[in-house]
C-alpha cells in the first residue's frame, strides 16, 4: 500500500530518520499499518530496513513518499539538464600559471607568438617553460 506524506509530522520540527540507520527519511519511509503490531507501528525505516521493522510482513506495511512520480521525474530533468551543462570543458587557461618563452627577451616577443594572450607573458600551447 502506497500514501502520500513521509515528511514532516504535526509538531516534528526535523524530517524523520530511520529507526535503525539512523538516514534522514527525506524522500520515503515504510510504516506497519496494522493495529496489533506493537514494534511497527510507531516506527518509520528506510526501504533498505524494510525486512527489519516489525514481524507483520510486507502486506501490513505502507511506503510514505513525499513527492510523486511526476515530481521525481522533473526534479530528475532539471539534474540531467545541469549536468549536460557541466559536461562543457572549462577554459583551463584561465587558471594556468604563466608561462615564459624560453629565451623570450621581453615581452612582445611573446605578443607576437600569442597576439590575443591578455597576460603577455601567457603564451597558449605547448611551450618549453624557463626554469620550472
Amino acid at each position: 500500500r502506497v500514501e502520500q506524506e513521509a515528511g514532516l509530522l504535526p509538531g516534528q520540527e526535523e524530517d524523520p530518520e530511520c529507526s535503525i540507520c539512523h538516514s534522514i527519511l527525506h524522500y520515503s519511509a515504510v510504516k506497519c499499518h496494522n493495529n496489533r503490531c506493537e514494534g511497527g507501528k510507531s516506527r518509520l525505516v528506510c526501504l533498505h530496513h524494510v525486512d527489519q521493522l516489525c514481524e507483520c510482513g510486507p502486506r501490513h506495511h505502507n511506503l510514505l513518499f513525499r513527492h510523486s512520480c511526476a515530481e521525481l521525474d522533473e526534479a530528475l530533468q532539471r539534474v540531467k539538464v545541469v549536468a549536460a551543462k557541466s559536461q562543457v570543458a572549462p577554459d583551463w587557461g584561465l587558471f594556468r600559471k604563466p608561462a615564459r618563452l624560453k629565451g623570450a627577451c621581453s615581452a612582445v616577443d611573446a605578443m607576437e607568438i600569442d597576439p590575443e594572450a591578455h597576460d603577455t607573458h601567457r603564451v597558449e600551447g605547448l611551450v618549453e617553460l624557463e626554469g620550472g
